[in-house]
């Protein structure tokens, strides 16, 4: 075995065990191969083909053969520990989706084995067939499975034509192999949709629905799916702009199916309680990438609004080939209904749900009082559930309540910037910081004069107000300590008080392509409005990612009203490149070596002590701790932490950063330097394509340090000004950003519309 197979596998392996595939039977296992080794007479060898194929269908026992015929010594058992260790601590610690975890990628070996594999095999086995799929399942489970050509840079030779060998390698096996193959129902159905869907392949599903509303797909005779009703579940109940807000979906692999063959067949309407029939449509969803950040499925989400008014009701209805469909309904443990005959209450309506229709009904004052001691009655009296139940609801009576909010490794964001500007208001509301950093007034974040209105998070006043709360403003609201202070256990207990409207303020303009995580229904995303800044923003959210324009509020972020308007052109350029989730071993890797050779490339210096510049090397919050790990490199390169003012900048440089959007802004020349673009598109990180294309953006992209310092000097030489075309860009991405903060209070203290521009006019 080579020294670069070796190496493979070790990478493998260590990420198995960071992402808890493996564990520690396998490492107490893999002590006893060694030993066996080293004890042994007889030192076997193994066809790495065949470690190759096993290692994702049998990843244990793979392991520990390795381990016991000396592939992997006692040296390499230290990283597994260590990186099994890693995962225990990032499970317990972090709130985390499982497929927010540390993937390994291997598209290169994955190809050349199945090809060889293949073309030797006459004809392919089954057996052989059923390791190509267990193996393309590992692959599916662990993040990405195509990589992407998204840059204007090429894929690695090996790469280019991934997709087509890919599916040259599905055209030969063979469809049965599919359904008897020992996969998940996912990756079972994933990939029959695309075997089928293959030019030469002729089968195709064959689909019915009775009048009973049992549902079948059929292929080569064999039933697939068979459904007696269709699984809808509920994910948001909330009253906003004095509407009953409803969005569920269908995580469905049946309407997958549909989606692709027979579409027209399938209709969902809301039924009013006049009896009119509303077509009902279903959009795409984060919730369609299931198990996996290729889309898997089509999970479709729908929004059901429904006037409050004094008496009204809505009704789910689906139909198949015209039969009616029985509903299966599952709720979130975030709304407050969780089965038929379940209300909560909102104001002085009771809103309820009952075979499949939601009902709205406005009460008198003592039937109101009475709903409100049926609810306590669910739980003991005296117990802390019910004293804090009681506190939401007299805060609620007494008091208006808007809370802020930023994450809690942020030492500024637009949160705290909407604070500051909005608790000058004596308008009669209470208004609160939220945070979880201990130096916010150490660090002159917020005024010492505002201590009465900072929550600790978690806190048991930060629970009762956010429950209380009319609304919430929020830079972050899809990563732990940022949003919701309850945890999964006690939430459900009191979500039936929670009425806020959240606003998601954003710590950046949208910039990574990240489909399964935005979406109205997202289990990550949690907000009920977006403030965006572009009409770039604007396209992507309504087209790429379904939300609605009326969820979209074009006021600018707040930021831009503190963001100086003209630059100052001090003496110095900015590098700041951006975090990567689940990169292993950061200072070995190629991002951070290239990062490094570009810093200490004489070339750099030159242009430095040229232009009499200083470069500021600013690190992502995520990477700040390996700044110990720099020497001093230059007197002109200085390592930066925390805020900076982009307007004393002469040169932007970054790889996918939003924070390029600060500088287009100010007009600042922008430099694209991607020095792991290989990694970057074979999707080694948490995305691998951006939604605003290197392309369109705001300045040249690179991947060599000396293009760089190259167009360094090109920029200088132009005056430290952007090209015509950049600064063309520059000048027409942003909506109008005067006075952001101003604007948006507005809005929401009126709970009015936009009346001077509206979202229609700015898609023209």
């Amino acid at each position: 075995m080579t020294n670069r197979e070796i190496g493979f596998f070790q990478k493998e392996i260590r990420l198995l065990y960071r992402n808890g595939i493996l564990g520690i039977r396998s490492l107490g296992q893999s002590i006893l191969g060694i030993l066996c080794y080293h004890f042994s007479s007889h030192k076997n060898s193994n066809d790495v083909e065949l470690l190759y194929a096993n290692l994702y269908c049998n990843p244990a026992k793979t392991v520990v053969t390795l381990y016991r015929n000396g592939v992997l010594q006692r040296r390499f058992l230290q990283q597994c520990f260590l990186a099994w260790g890693k995962h225990k601590i990032r499970r317990n610690t972090l709130q985390q989706n499982p497929n927010d975890s540390p993937k390994p990628i291997f598209p290169t070996a994955f190809l050349q084995y199945y090809e060889k594999a293949f073309s030797m095999a006459k004809p392919i086995s089954q057996e052989l067939q059923a390791t190509f799929f267990k193996t393309c399942e590992a692959r599916l489970k662990y993040h990405f499975f195509f990589p992407r050509k998204n840059l204007d840079v090429p894929l690695p030779t090996e790469c280019e034509n991934w997709s087509e060998r890919f599916f040259t390698l599905l055209e030969k096996t063979d469809l049965e192999m599919i359904l008897q193959s020992d996969i998940s129902d996912m990756a079972m159905h994933y990939f029959l949709r695309l075997k089928m869907q293959l030019p030469n392949c002729k089968t195709k599903p064959y689909f019915e629905c009775n009048s009973d509303g049992i549902m079948r797909i059929s292929v080569l005779q064999h039933i697939i799916l068979e459904e007696k009703s269709l699984i809808c579940e509920i994910r948001t109940i909330k009253c906003i702009d004095e509407k009953l807000q409803i969005y569920g979906y269908f995580p469905s692999q049946i309407l997958s199916y549909f989606r692709i063959w027979d579409w027209n067949a399938v209709r969902l309407y809301a039924e009013d309680s006049l009896g009119q029939q509303n077509p009902l449509p279903l959009y795409d969803s984060s919730l369609s990438y299931f198990e996996s950040y290729e889309k898997t499925a089509f999970f479709g989400f729908f929004r059901l609004q429904v006037p409050l008014i004094h008496q009204n009701q809505m009704k789910i209805t689906c139909k198949i080939y015209g039969n009616i469909v029985p509903l299966k309904w599952k709720f979130s443990n975030t709304v407050p209904i969780t089965k038929d005959g379940d209300f909560f209450l909102y104001n002085d309506y009771r809103i309820s749900f009952n075979r499949s229709i939601f009902f709205i009904e406005l009460l008198r004052a003592s039937e109101l009082r009475r709903e409100q001691l049926h609810l306590m009655e669910k739980y003991p009296k005296n117990s802390t559930v019910t004293q804090k139940r009681k506190a939401v609801l007299n805060v609620q009576k007494q008091e208006r309540i808007w809370l802020y909010s930023d994450y809690v490794s942020v030492q500024t964001d637009n949160g705290a910037f909407q604070f500051l500007h909005d608790v000058q208001k004596d308008d009669g509301i209470m208004r609160f910081y939220v945070t979880a950093r201990e130096d916010l007034f150490d660090a002159g974040v917020i005024d010492a004069k505002y201590t009465a209105q900072v929550l600790q998070f978690g806190s048991e006043a930060h629970q009762i107000y956010f429950l209380a709360a009319e609304k919430i403003f929020a830079a972050f609201v899809d990563a732990p300590n940022c949003l919701n202070p309850f945890s999964d256990m006690d939430f459900p207990y009191y979500v039936d008080l929670f009425h806020a409207e959240i606003i998601y303020l954003q710590h950046g303009i949208l910039q990574a392509h990240i489909p399964w995580k935005y979406s109205p229904v997202s289990e990550q995303f949690h907000a009920d409005k977006l403030v965006i800044s572009s009409k770039f923003e604007m396209e992507q959210l309504i087209q790429k990612y379904h939300f609605f324009p009326d969820q979209l509020l074009p006021m600018g972020m707040p930021r831009y009203d503190i963001i100086p308007k003209l630059r100052t052109y001090g003496k110095k350029i900015l590098y700041a490149p951006s975090w990567r989730a689940f990169i292993e071993d950061v200072l070995n890797s190629t991002f951070w070596k290239k990062i490094m050779a570009f810093l200490r490339n004489p070339s750099l210096e030159h242009f430095l002590e040229t232009y009499n510049l200083e470069l500021d090397f600013k690190l992502h919050p995520m990477f700040e701790k390996y700044t110990k790990n720099i020497q001093q490199i230059s007197p002109r390169i200085v390592l930066r932490n925390g805020w900076v003012s982009q307007e004393e900048y002469q040169i932007f440089l970054t790889d996918f950063s939003s924070y390029v959007f600060d500088f287009a802004y100010l007009k600042i020349p922008v430099i694209y330097f991607l020095p792991d673009a290989t990694e970057f598109q074979t999707g080694a990180y948490q995305y691998r394509e951006l939604d605003l294309a290197y392309a369109d953006g705001f300045g040249n992209l690179f991947t060599q340090a000396e293009q760089v310092v190259t167009e360094l000097y090109h920029i200088a030489e132009n005056h430290f000004q952007p090209e015509e075309k950049f600064l063309s860009r520059m000048e027409q991405f942003f909506l109008p950003t005067e006075n952001c903060r101003e604007r948006l209070y507005a809005m929401c203290f009126t709970d009015g519309s936009i009346s001077s521009v509206t979202n229609s006019e700015f898609m023209e």
